[in-house]
């Protein structure tokens, strides 16, 4: 609801969060006013202790619910983080309400993620470089596109590798 009003259109489906609401290390947290959620938070419990992601999401105008749920789960995560871990959140960009409780909470930002799109009417066949087959992904190649994902982004900010089972159930079990 809340990426609806302010892009026009839910961020993920049903579908795509299932995998995330069934990760067994994932903690999450529901405000509720008379029966209707104004807001969740949630952290994944990492595996390393030396960072926390956190997302809190409420609607616009419940910048006090926000507040409450941000130190809630950031007190929570600090309980099993190590002593100077690094707590990150994300907001859109266009949700004023969240960015006014981080930033008065003292998180700065770091970075920007954009979403882009492309309407695949008629796409030309790719020219790819000699020596490389493409082939469809098989259940077989789960071990080698694992570790090759992996590879490919460990020199990305703030990577970290991550099991081949929690790997399949975002790349391979979700839509």
């Amino acid at each position: 609801e809340i990426s609806v009003a302010l892009y026009g259109e839910p961020d993920l489906t049903v579908d795509e969060l299932r995998p995330f609401l069934s990760n067994p290390r994932l903690e999450i947290l529901v405000a509720e006013r008379d029966g209707d959620f104004v807001g969740t938070a949630d952290r994944r419990i990492e595996e390393e202790h030396d960072r926390c992601w956190l997302d809190v999401r409420v609607p616009k105008d419940e910048a006090a619910v926000g507040a409450a749920l941000l130190q809630e789960i950031e007190r929570r995560a600090g309980s099993d983080a190590d002593p100077g871990a690094r707590a990150m959140t994300y907001v859109f960009s266009r949700d004023e309400t969240m960015r006014g409780v981080v930033e008065a909470a003292g998180y700065r930002p770091i970075r920007a993620s954009f979403e882009m799109v492309i309407a695949l009417d008629d796409p030309a066949e790719p020219d790819w470089p000699d020596g490389f087959d493409v082939s469809t992904f098989e259940a077989a190649d789960e071990e080698t596109v694992h570790e090759a994902h992996q590879e490919a982004f460990r020199d990305h900010w703030e990577h970290k590798d991550i099991s081949l089972e929690e790997w399949r159930g975002w790349f391979v079990e979700s839509p």
